[in-house]
């Protein structure tokens, strides 16, 4: 969960977000993956203020859109609408994909939809609102900082 705390006077106020251990796509998951969250520093931005976790996303199944190694920010929810991009747990596995009537589909056109009529449980964690850039993450000093005026 998101802790919010007060924002630093410096030119880049800050935030502590809930960042999951797991990565997502090809990456491997766990039920209850909220126990692998740790916490991470950030810019505050509003897009920001929207997101409830942060995922890794490892493989490059969502290119161009979400490149091996970004970050995504996700509202946590139980529903998506079709064409949604969400993170979805399948089996205990943590993908991200976009959502669609017949199942969960890559945006690169290499991968091949995962049918829902050929998938275990699915759970859907929460869409996806947004990509990290890297200078939205706090430097050590920067965090050093935050972290003495807490």
């Amino acid at each position: 969960m998101t802790e919010r705390t007060a924002n630093s006077p410096t030119a880049n106020p800050m935030t502590a977000e809930a960042m999951e251990e797991d990565t997502v796509a090809a990456g491997v998951g766990a039920d209850g993956f909220e126990a692998n969250c740790r916490q991470c520093y950030v810019h505050d931005t509003p897009q920001l203020r929207e997101a409830d976790i942060l995922f890794h996303v490892n493989g490059d199944s969502m290119e161009p859109t979400y490149p091996d190694g970004c970050t995504v920010m996700v509202r946590k929810s139980s529903e998506v609408d079709t064409g949604d991009i969400g993170i979805f747990s399948v089996d205990g596995t943590l993908f991200i994909k976009e959502c669609q009537p017949d199942g969960l589909h890559s945006i690169n056109p290499k991968y091949p939809p995962m049918l829902s009529k050929k998938l275990g449980e699915i759970r859907i964690i929460g869409r996806v609102i947004g990509m990290m850039e890297d200078g939205d993450f706090a430097s050590e000093a920067e965090i050093r900082d935050f972290q003495a005026q807490k």
